[in-house]
């Protein structure tokens, strides 16, 4: 899905009715996590593994800052990245669904703003476990994944299971029914 399909979207008649802004703010939301996590990784991965691989690590540990300074530097940065990243996508948005909807983007912003912040701390821990950009890059990327299995645990198998509930629950009223009847001499009509 690139701008294209937003504006597509954005333009469609749907989008002249709620459902037009509903499903825009779907797709919005894919773009907010995948915002929100990839904004950091590049920094990451250059602060960590880059600079192992360049042995420019060793000339920055001599320095006389302590390890947890030196630490929260390259989260400080990796976070300004992922929240520029997350701020853009979050004003663009604003603009494609226009003011009607900002005090929406402002709460998704608000509410993504600690998964950011956890992104960049994610990609620092595991670009710092790697010996080359390759291999922190292979690794990295597929921290993006992460908030998205979430989503789709959370879409697929509880809405899924609340389904099924429900499901239950009507088939025990229909059993419950069958069972007055039966007890009546009666037979349901179908």
């Amino acid at each position: 899905m690139g701008p294209a399909v937003v504006t597509l979207v954005a333009r469609s008649p749907l989008a002249a009715r709620e459902q037009g802004t509903f499903v825009l703010l779907a797709m919005a939301s894919v773009f907010a996590l995948v915002a929100s996590m990839t904004g950091a990784m590049y920094v990451a991965m250059d602060t960590t593994a880059g600079e192992r691989e360049r042995r420019s690590l060793v000339p920055l540990r001599l320095c006389p800052v302590s390890s947890l300074d030196l630490a929260l530097g390259k989260w400080i940065a990796a976070s300004v990245f992922s929240l520029a990243g997350l701020l853009l996508t979050m004003a663009a948005l604003a603009y494609v669904l226009g003011t009607a909807r900002v005090a929406t983007v402002a709460q998704m912003l608000v509410a993504l703003v600690p998964l950011a912040l956890l992104g960049s701390a994610l990609h620092l821990l595991l670009a710092a476990r790697c010996r080359t950009s390759k291999e922190a890059h292979t690794w990295l990327s597929n921290v993006v994944f992460l908030p998205m299995g979430v989503g789709m645990f959370v879409v697929f198998f509880v809405l899924a299971v609340l389904v099924f509930r429900r499901l239950g629950t009507e088939l025990d009223n229909l059993r419950a029914m069958q069972a007055r009847f039966a007890e009546r001499g009666d037979s349901p009509k179908d």
